[in-house]
């Protein structure tokens, strides 16, 4: 294959991690690549170690600007890139060999109404371990939009590559999020957009790291609901009311996902508190394992805190990728099956919302995508 592909990498004050990141697009095995590395402000020695990789590989470029947030250094990074496929990373996870090559030749064969592919991932720690499976038991894909706003089942920006053509049509990420001081949900904004024209494929294999950093678990609860919102109020279906129950299950889905980030934070009132605030939205969430899995971390994780620990030995990328297990091999727990039968019913019920709906989605221009919207 012998197209562009072009990786954006935002980054501010990524010293400790961007090498890493960038160690693994140098290795990928689809050589021609631009490498287009944002530096959004940064204050450390990032700058120092983006200018010893720019020396020994030509094909990165380094892009600056005043600190304008996550989704303007993306923006910048798009609108600078030569190839017809964007694949944006963020500057603490890192990519398996094959990343590039495997989602490309799923778009390069796919219908030309698919925008963007995906792929699952698995977590890793500052050292570079491994901590959870390969998250490849749902693999939505097709006409998903609906489905997309129940939870951000892509994951992070790292696991997906983007038809150009694509960011033509929708926009690209949405900068007012950093304007207004509700920045978390600039990815999620943009793939419901592009699931709102255009088809998801699953590329099935696991790919992509995501990098749990301890330090950046801060947990700014009124700022991402602000996000949240800003986000929901922009999708939906002309003429269209959506069952009040799909809001619910959205909203509590969230709140969960936060109630994990404040228990990797340690903060376990915060965590107790938005839990509850799940089980009063969705009650029957009180069957999801997870609700008790994050409780258990936010205690835990409190009483670790307390004692020292040496600094993890970091992981090598071969036993990275090697001890990857696929989460859909793994049975389901007995305690998992109420609850995941639950799930699947509600899937079910979006599922058939979702084919009564007209698509692609009539969709009224946003002044804040319009304004970037020519890469």
């Amino acid at each position: 294959m012998s197209e562009l592909v072009s990786v954006v990498i935002p980054v501010y004050n990524g010293e400790r991690h961007v090498g890493a990141t960038l160690q693994s697009v140098a290795e990928q095995s689809h050589g021609r690549l631009e490498i287009l590395v944002v530096d959004d402000g940064s204050t450390d020695g990032t700058a120092d170690i983006l200018s010893l990789f720019a020396r020994q590989d030509t094909r990165i470029r380094i892009l600056r600007q005043a600190n304008k947030g996550v989704a303007a250094a993306r923006n910048l990074g798009i609108r600078s890139a030569r190839g017809d496929f964007i694949a944006p990373l963020d500057a603490d996870d890192v990519w398996h060999p094959e990343r590039i090559s495997k989602q490309l030749r799923c778009l390069l064969d796919a219908p030309s109404d698919v925008g963007l592919v995906y792929s699952p991932w698995i977590t890793i720690d500052e050292s570079g371990a491994g901590i959870s499976p390969c998250m490849d038991r749902d693999r939505f894909e097709g006409i998903v939009w609906l489905q997309l706003m129940l939870g951000n089942f892509l994951g992070s920006a790292s696991t997906c590559l983007i038809k150009v053509a694509c960011l033509r049509k929708i926009g690209l990420y949405d900068e007012e999020y950093f304007v207004q001081r509700a920045q978390g949900c600039e990815d999620w904004d943009l793939y419901l957009r592009i699931a709102r024209r255009f088809r998801l494929l699953c590329q099935p294999d696991c790919l992509i790291a995501y990098r749990q950093v301890r330090g950046s678990m801060s947990v700014d609860v009124e700022q991402m609901m602000r996000s949240y919102e800003r986000m929901m109020s922009k999708v939906g279906h002309p003429g269209v009311a959506f069952p009040k129950q799909v809001h619910r299950w959205s909203r509590a889905a969230y709140l969960l996902y936060l109630a994990d980030r404040a228990a990797l934070a340690r903060r376990v009132g915060l965590t107790a508190r938005l839990l509850l605030r799940v089980i009063a939205l969705d009650p029957v969430r009180v069957l999801d394992p997870r609700v008790g899995r994050t409780l258990a971390r936010s205690l835990l994780a409190d009483l670790r805190s307390r004692v020292p620990a040496p600094d993890p030995a970091p992981a090598t990328s071969s036993e990275l990728w090697n001890e990857a297990t696929p989460l859909s091999t793994r049975p389901i727990p007995a305690r998992a099956i109420v609850w995941d039968s639950i799930r699947r019913g509600r899937e079910q019920t979006i599922a058939g919302l979702q084919q009564s709906l007209a698509w692609p989605v009539p969709c009224a221009p946003d002044p804040s995508e319009s304004a970037v919207a020519q890469p």
